[in-house]
């Protein structure tokens, strides 16, 4: 069969071998509701039934043109053709090279980016890249410490915020903000803002002089996290301003949320010192204040 307008995809088969469509010989459907398939390594005729096999036809060509094509988050650029074959449910991709060879994948494998970032934001991200090339720090090996770090970030999905950030803003994703916030580390009005503001937006910048309260407030957006039952991970350009963060926790007996990572042995002294949770059982919530509930620990 033709396989750039048919695609046949056994659900109960994985990977590579759920794409069957070379294979068949015909497939039409009987009068009890199945398909009837016919292989070309077989005389025999076998019936399956609809939730396990799906006949999909008129395949949309996606042009790629100027954006991205991701595959097994992978960025693919010597594609000639791109073929989505979907039933409104299910969706596979069939993918052209330009050297002759194919392959065929399942949807969530594939993505294309909506739009292209060098049209809107990839001058911004071009600057810095060349800023960092031009000034960044070098090894003794003369390899460019900065320019190397600007290598391994990806720009060019758009489903990746710094890529939304640096391109179209508009795109980035705005969140309800919960009906309930917490302040255990306490705030004052424009520190109150910041935590709204993160909690709400998909990327959110806190920016002050020292001692203007960044790290509380960073705190204070940790506790509402952890609260939703999510995980926070903590990074910086330097270790001391992540070891501030993790000694205020450890200063309000929460040490046992944290574990500090970003080096080998930062890892290895982790697992080798975990010891177990405390008992919570005393915790409880004080609303010290009608918009401001305080989070109290007693051990």
């Amino acid at each position: 069969m033709n396989i750039k307008q048919y695609m046949i995809i056994d659900l109960e088969k994985h990977d590579k071998q759920m794409f069957i469509t070379e294979q068949v010989s015909s497939i039409r459907e009987n009068k009890n509701g199945l398909w009837s398939v016919l292989f070309s390594s077989s005389t025999r005729i076998f019936n399956y039934n609809r939730k396990r096999l799906l006949f999909l036809t008129h395949p949309e060509t996606i042009n790629i043109g100027e954006k991205g094509l991701y595959i097994k988050n992978r960025h693919i650029t010597n594609v000639s053709e791109l073929l989505r074959f979907t039933d409104g449910v299910h969706t596979f991709y069939h993918v052209s090279y330009n050297n002759g060879y194919y392959e065929n994948f399942e949807g969530k494998y594939v993505y294309v980016t909506r739009t292209p970032i060098d049209k809107t934001g990839g001058s911004t991200w071009d600057y810095l890249q060349k800023l960092a090339a031009e000034t960044g720090l070098q090894t003794e090996d003369a390899e460019n410490i900065l320019s190397k770090q600007y290598e391994l970030v990806d720009v060019k999905r758009d489903n990746v915020p710094l890529a939304q950030y640096l391109g179209d803003k508009a795109q980035l994703t705005v969140h309800r903000a919960p009906k309930q916030i917490y302040y255990p580390f306490g705030c004052n009005a424009s520190q109150k803002k910041a935590v709204e503001a993160a909690l709400s937006h998909q990327v959110s910048i806190i920016q002050g002089p020292p001692g203007t309260g960044k790290t509380q407030t960073i705190l204070n957006i940790i506790s509402n996290l952890l609260m939703a039952g999510k995980t926070v991970l903590v990074v910086s350009n330097n270790n001391s301003a992540v070891d501030n963060v993790a000694e205020k926790l450890e200063r309000e007996d929460l040490g046992f949320i944290v574990a500090k990572l970003g080096s080998a042995q930062n890892k290895e002294t982790f697992i080798a010192n975990q010891f177990g949770y405390p008992d919570t059982n005393g915790w409880r919530v004080e609303e010290t204040t009608v918009t401001q509930p305080q989070l109290h620990c007693k051990m």
